[in-house]
């Protein structure tokens, strides 16, 4: 792994602290029953943290919306860090299920004018996928820094 410690600490700081704000403001929002709002930062915190996986496995981060391709072309590196293929899959399909919900998230549906789309539950999942995609990157973030010791 070329990836030096100072590299490490810097996409640390950068990123993952700024993943975690924003998955805090998501969880914030689910208490206050902003549900569009939940769905909204989860499904930016979710981005914050793949974009994170990326950087730390040294791998360029995708400039395109659906990352899909990306995320199966990193797959090889992702199992040296014991991330099983039904995990790499859950991401993918995660990704692809808050990339949709992006969108109606912020601005509802436009067509018929309708904000406040989402409902508790809605909320609640968009904010798992991101509490598990932190637990993702804590879980990374651990072993690169114990192989970088």
């Amino acid at each position: 792994m070329a990836l030096s410690k100072d590299r490490y600490w810097e996409i640390d700081r950068h990123y993952y602290s700024k993943a975690r704000a924003v998955l805090d403001e998501a969880r914030n929002h689910l208490q206050k029953y902003n549900y569009d709002l939940c769905a909204r930062r989860a499904q930016e915190a979710f981005e914050l943290f793949l974009k994170m996986i990326f950087l730390l496995i040294e791998k360029e981060y995708p400039k395109v919306h659906d990352i899909s391709n990306e995320i199966y072309k990193v797959h090889t590196f992702l199992k040296e860090f014991k991330f099983s293929d039904q995990r790499v899959a859950q991401i993918v399909l995660r990704n692809k299920t808050l990339g949709l919900w992006r969108n109606p998230s912020f601005y509802g549906d436009e067509k018929l004018k309708v904000s406040g789309i989402f409902g508790q539950n809605e909320a609640r999942v968009a904010l798992q996928y991101a509490e598990e995609m932190d637990s993702d990157c804590f879980r990374l973030k651990s072993e690169i820094i114990r192989r970088l010791s």
